[in-house]
């Protein structure tokens, strides 16, 4: 075993707190990960009950069952394509790229429920950014701060997403602010895991290669441009 003091027993130290914070990333995930699965399998059990039903009628209407198993057929396909989608949160594909507006929207779509049953609202400012980062750096890293942003405050605030570029390199920033919303405050429901942790952030963020700018209500990732798709 690597001496701890050593490079090599630093590094082997690093990959431990990386996993650590994945694995802590991933738990929090699950909840809104099996949301998702769900809903995209439910139509076509619900379609598959339909057509059983109507196979058993005593003068089935064939024309019409046939009609709703090539729907059953699209509806899988659908589904089996949101499916894959979703695992690969656990297991992303190599050399991914994405732009930061589809990037957003990916990291949205996952989070907003649980955010807004936490009390929170989201705002994304990043449409028309073409700009393109690894899929990792934002399902890993934007996530995670997103939680450890939201995971430090007691009550309801507005999440601000927005990106860009900065001077002449490819070089995505990415900006996260908490704006206190109108109202009284409210109880933020429990994690489904624990918190989120800046140090979770940071580990994530080393692994990505992305560098991280944090205060109390604001958050700012400069990732390295997008690896060539596979």
């Amino acid at each position: 075993m690597p001496n701890p003091t050593s490079p090599a027993g630093q590094a082997v130290q690093d990959l431990r707190i990386e996993e650590a914070a994945r694995y802590a990333l991933l738990r929090r995930l699950t909840p809104a990960l099996r949301h998702h699965l769900i809903g995209a399998l439910q139509p076509v059990g619900m379609l598959a009950a339909m057509l059983e039903r109507r196979a058993q009628a005593a003068q089935p209407d064939m024309p019409g069952i046939q009609k709703k198993c090539a729907d059953l057929g699209q509806l899988s396909r659908e589904a089996t394509a949101s499916c894959v989608d979703l695992i690969s949160w656990i297991s992303p594909k190599t050399a991914d790229s994405v732009s930061a507006e589809d990037g957003i929207k990916e990291c949205l779509s996952v989070l907003e429920t649980d955010l807004a049953l936490r009390g929170f609202s989201t705002v994304n400012k990043s449409a028309g950014q073409t700009c393109t980062l690894a899929r990792s750096a934002v399902r890993n890293v934007l996530t995670a701060a997103l939680l450890a942003l939201t995971d430090s405050v007691q009550s309801p605030h507005e999440v601000v997403l927005s990106a860009g570029t900065e001077g002449d390199l490819v070089v995505l920033s990415l900006t996260l602010t908490l704006k206190p919303r109108e109202g009284e405050p409210m109880a933020i429901a429990n994690h489904a895991y624990r918190a989120m942790e800046w140090d979770d952030v940071l580990a994530l963020a080393r692994s990505e290669s992305v560098e991280v700018e944090y205060s109390a209500l604001r958050v700012k990732l400069v990732c390295p441009p997008g690896p060539e798709s596979e």
